[in-house]
């Protein structure tokens, strides 16, 4: 939901995901119309790369989803889709009706990102611009996970994640500051941008990033901290994305 004016205006995320690197791609789509669809399909293509292969849902099996969006994909006109891109070289492929466990790549990806945004947006309805740069952060979050085994040792090469792929290098994305509600002035568009994605960023560091630690000490004898140890130092006043 954004504002336009003294209106609010239902807006929509498309999510994008790779088979290969898992990585994501989030595009802001006004309506749930074909046209919405193909315009969704053609800014991906534009920023990104010509799509071989593209599948998705078959529109009468979205579990959890809303009444609205399960009708507007249910009518859709698929077969209109299909043709518009089949001359560009593209395959449209969607899923069974019948089989839910082939869409588990993507399904996981869209609740994870459907249920951080609903999170750290609330009840709010910001500006379709602050949304609009709020996606592209989000995007950046979640492409940061590692994908290989996180070393705790210096001398590491470091994890690789989805954005070394897409950036085509380090995966580095520093804060342009730390911001909070005390300390910004709400009506500065962006720095509503950054308390918004500062939300999103710790509610991913709590929920996804501690999934990930080692926690083999309750299961088998551990050897205590000593002094001299290496250790890991979690702290909630650093930089986002480091």
């Amino acid at each position: 939901m954004v504002t336009i004016l003294r209106r609010h205006v239902k807006r929509y995320a498309v999510v994008f995901t790779c088979f290969s690197t898992r990585a994501i791609h989030l595009e802001l789509a006004t309506d749930l119309s074909i046209d919405g669809a193909i315009n969704a399909i053609r800014r991906f293509i534009a920023r990104r790369t010509v799509l071989e292969i593209l599948w998705s849902d078959y529109g009468t099996n979205f579990h959890g989803a809303d009444r609205e969006l399960q009708r507007a994909v249910q009518y859709m006109d698929k077969e209109t889709l299909v043709r518009r891109f089949a001359g560009q070289g593209m395959t449209w492929r969607f899923k069974s009706p019948d089989s839910p466990h082939m869409g588990g790549v993507w399904e996981r990806l869209v609740k994870s990102v459907k249920v951080a945004l609903s999170s750290v947006l609330k009840e709010q309805a910001p500006k379709e611009d602050v949304l609009h740069t709020l996606l592209p952060e989000a995007e950046f979050i979640v492409n940061s996970r590692p994908l290989t085994h996180v070393s705790v040792d210096p001398d590491d090469p470091e994890c690789l994640t989805p954005n070394h792929f897409v950036r085509c290098g380090k995966n580095s994305g520093n804060s342009p500051g730390s911001f909070n509600e005390t300390n910004i002035n709400l009506r500065s568009q962006w720095q509503l941008v950054q308390v918004l994605t500062e939300r999103l960023w710790t509610r991913w560091v709590k929920e996804y990033l501690s999934t990930l630690t080692r926690r083999a000490k309750w299961f088998n004898p551990v050897k205590p901290i000593e002094v001299g140890d290496l250790v890991v130092v979690a702290d909630k006043d650093g930089p986002r994305n480091s």
